[in-house]
């Protein structure tokens, strides 16, 4: 049976924490969506007419806050990508009466809350009983009109998963329709014998074991903010700032969040598929040019030298004998304490380069 290759140290960050750090990022931008959602509603269902009021602020203020927080955490654990297997349109269904369901009961919390709080202002307001609106026609409107802003809310994030948060923002301000030079690390990853995986299992059992090594590369990605550029076969290409890649490590720290989980999930690629996934690696630094190309169909590319020697360096593993090469640019970016344990190697030539390039490994 196949091993996997061990971690590359420091420890990775615990997923309890990255998760909760994912979650807080997500919230403001949530709670923003919902809350203007809510107030929309309740201004169409004509709860409330004439001007603005503060009960009213205060009530889609704190709907919002409610389901965007149980959004944000429900998004950033293993659940979200559980329900994300039954498929687009029932991952969409489930969600969208999940956190409709979600928004109603913070309608009820939220009315109970402000008319504990301040029962002088809702006699003054003249706001009946929570029990009484029950009643009221217009309320079931705003119900259903939550649920249509929980559908939107939900098809935005499915598009957001499609094409990438970073990318989906990009093309939506037009950052990239004119080139532009950026400094980024690339990491290029295959998985090991995945020819010889795919005869013994057949072509789609082999398929699935592909999907589960990728959302367990995707949590990782998440974990550390990297973004996912593309799937080619059996390779992945990933790609961080090297701004952040300077501060956090995220490529290498990636690595080790990847290998741990994979190591974590052992069990269930041995039950499921007999085999274990092991990985190769290769990584590289410097300026790339990214830039917004196609008609009918847009996408971000990433093109430069970069790039090349980034998915050259992977080739390289297999004749090396070794599962990860990195190039010396990319190393002495990461900061001091992801430099350990690599040893230096010769400098190795590779295709389209006129000189060798110095790369380490972690053998």
């Amino acid at each position: 049976m196949q091993t996997l290759s061990r971690p590359i140290h420091p420890p990775a960050e615990p997923h309890r924490r990255a998760h909760r750090h994912r979650a807080h990022r997500i919230w403001p931008g949530l709670a923003l969506a919902w809350t203007a959602a809510a107030f929309a509603a309740n201004r169409t269902a004509s709860i409330n007419s004439g001007g603005i009021r503060l009960d009213e602020l205060i009530l889609c203020a704190i709907i919002g806050g409610i389901t965007a927080y149980v959004m944000a955490v429900v998004e950033t654990r293993p659940l979200s990508r559980r329900v994300r297997r039954s498929g687009r349109g029932g991952d969409l269904l489930v969600r969208t009466v999940l956190y409709g369901g979600v928004a109603f009961s913070a309608v009820a919390v939220s009315y109970l809350i402000l008319q504990f709080l301040f029962p002088e202002f809702f006699r003054a307001a003249s706001r009946p009983p929570f029990v009484e609106i029950l009643t009221y026609p217009q309320f079931w409107i705003f119900v259903g009109l939550l649920l249509l802003a929980s559908l939107a809310i939900n098809f935005f994030l499915h598009l957001r998963l499609v094409v990438g948060a970073p990318h989906l923002r990009a093309l939506f301000i037009g950052r990239y329709r004119e080139p532009v030079l950026e400094q980024r690390v690339f990491v290029f990853i295959d998985l090991v014998d995945s020819t010889s995986i795919a005869q013994e299992i057949g072509a789609l059992q082999f398929t699935h074991f592909k999907h589960d090594f990728f959302s367990d590369l995707s949590d990782a990605v998440l974990d550390t903010e990297g973004q996912i550029i593309q799937y080619v076969g059996d390779e992945v290409m990933l790609s961080w700032t090297s701004a952040a890649a300077r501060l956090t490590g995220g490529p290498l720290n990636f690595l080790a969040l990847a290998r741990t989980r994979l190591e974590g999930r052992e069990e269930h690629y041995l039950q499921t598929y007999g085999f274990t996934p092991r990985f190769r690696t290769g990584v590289h630094a410097g300026e790339v040019v990214v830039a917004e190309v196609g008609d009918v169909r847009r996408d971000i590319v990433y093109s430069g030298d970069v790039v090349n020697t980034a998915a050259r360096l992977l080739q390289a593993c297999r004749p090396s004998g070794v599962t990860l090469l990195i190039s010396r640019e990319a190393h002495d970016l990461m900061p001091e304490a992801f430099r350990q344990n690599f040893e230096a190697r010769e400098a190795i030539e590779l295709r389209g380069r006129a000189e060798p390039l110095h790369v380490l490994c972690d053998c």
